[in-house]
Formats: structure tokens, C-alpha cells, sequence
């Protein structure tokens, strides 16, 4: 929610703007967050990438427009997750550290989206101040509020991957192993996952199709590979809707 000095002249409503970026590469899954100036390192302060909403200006283009400021050469789909009325003391506190004047923030609007990350996180972030957190360490010395912003945002997300499965599976490859499937579960769910019983799931799963090709040139035992069908898939969850 940091106030940016080409927009003090141009703020009117008391409405601010915080994007809840979510990225995952082969080993974690990570929250953007950027370091409040004026602190050392010793006492830093983070918060979500955000800022007020100017006059004239739509939520959804401020949110683009911070995801595009933050991020480097990447591109995320957002989608709101929801407003809310952030409370007196996060606002006092908020004018009186962050700002030279007197304005309080009295609505919060909340985008979010997720995209895949390189090995080296810190390559796809613009800003020195930004840096990609994983999830399960998110740092205590957070914007009040902020936490709970991210907890709930990471809660709606998966959600929605039990409710349509498809947004974890486009993030496999073309052909993939169980164990890729598998562990990209548990880094989206942060908990790992029992193999037998997620075995049992894949095989009940109709649209999850085991090829006739194996892995090759590896050390351990040489896994199927499957694939997605989408087709089936689109019947799977038509029936479901019927029911």
C-alpha cells in the first residue's frame, strides 16, 4: 500500500489496491513481498505489492499495472478475491509511518494470481526490495493485516484446485509421472501427500490416461508416463454437474 510521489496529486477515494502474487518452481510454493523503505535490514517490514487507487482509475488496471511493475518478464492472469474494510488502527498506523498526509486507506481491494517461477526466484522480480517468501516462512514483521490477506488468498486457491482440478494439471508437461503429478500437489498444498493412496486416486481418476511409454535413463525403477485428457475431462465434469 506504499503511496508512489507521481500519485499524490491525482488520490481521491480512500481505496487501496494489494496483490496477493503467488509463484511455485520444483521445490516450494512462494508469496511476493516488498520491503517497506526506511527500515534496516535488521528491523525490516514487508508487505503485499500494492499501492492507493488514483482518481479515475479502474481496480482491475492498478492491479495490472502493479503485477507488471513487480514482476519481470512474466505474465499472471489476476482474478479479485475480495474487498474488505481494513480497521482504524491498520489505517492510523499505515498514514502516519508510510505517508506525509493525512490519508486513510478505509477499503482494501485484494487481486491475486499465481505463475510458475525459475530456479532462481529473484530472476522474475524487477525491484531489489521484492523478493519471493515461501509460503511456510512467510516473515512475522508483515504490514498488520497482511498475513491473513495472504492465509486467505492461499485457502481460496486451493479451493478452486479441488473444485476444478484443471488448474494444477496445465501446469504439468505434456506427458508426465505420477510423482510429478504427486509432488506438484504437495508443494500447492504444502503437505506431503501418502503415495499409495494418491496412486489409487490417478487410476481412478477417467481422464488421467497411462500411456505405454516409460521413463528412460534413470537410475531407480523407470516410471509410466501419463497423460491429460482434456476431452474426457470436459465429459468427467459434465456428469458430475448432472448429479
Amino acid at each position: 500500500m506504499e503511496l508512489q510521489e507521481d500519485c499524490t496529486e491525482n488520490l481521491r477515494f480512500h481505496i487501496s489496491i494489494d496483490c496477493v502474487l503467488l509463484g511455485f518452481n520444483e521445490n516450494r510454493m512462494y508469496v511476493l513481498l516488498e520491503k517497506v523503505p526506511g527500515f534496516s535490514d535488521g528491523n525490516a517490514i514487508y508487505k503485499l505489492p500494492g499501492r492507493l487507487l488514483n482518481e479515475n482509475e479502474n481496480p482491475a488496471g492498478a492491479a495490472r499495472c502493479i503485477a507488471d511493475n513487480a514482476l519481470r518478464n512474466r505474465q499472471v492472469a489476476l482474478e479479485q478475491l475480495y474487498t474488505y474494510r481494513a480497521d482504524e488502527t491498520l489505517c492510523r498506523e499505515w498514514s502516519e509511518t508510510y505517508i506525509t498526509r493525512s490519508v486513510r486507506p478505509t477499503v482494501s481491494i485484494v487481486y491475486t494470481g499465481i505463475l510458475k517461477l525459475p530456479a532462481r526466484t529473484g530472476a522474475s522480480v524487477r525491484s531489489k526490495s521484492m523478493k519471493w517468501h515461501p509460503v511456510a516462512e512467510i516473515p512475522g514483521c508483515l504490514l498488520p493485516g497482511h498475513e491473513a490477506i495472504i492465509h486467505k488468498a492461499l485457502k481460496a486457491f486451493r479451493k478452486q484446485v479441488e473444485d476444478n482440478p484443471l488448474q494444477i494439471i496445465e501446469y504439468l508437461p505434456l506427458k508426465f509421472t505420477v510423482y510429478q503429478f504427486r509432488r506438484l500437489c504437495e508443494i500447492f498444498y504444502d503437505k506431503a501427500l501418502d503415495v499409495r493412496n494418491f496412486q489409487k486416486k490417478i487410476n481412478a481418476l477417467p481422464y488421467i490416461e497411462p500411456l505405454d511409454e516409460w521413463e528412460e535413463g534413470v537410475s531407480h525403477r523407470a516410471a509410466r508416463y501419463y497423460r491429460f485428457d482434456k476431452p474426457e475431462y470436459n465429459r468427467y465434469r459434465f456428469r458430475l454437474s448432472k448429479n
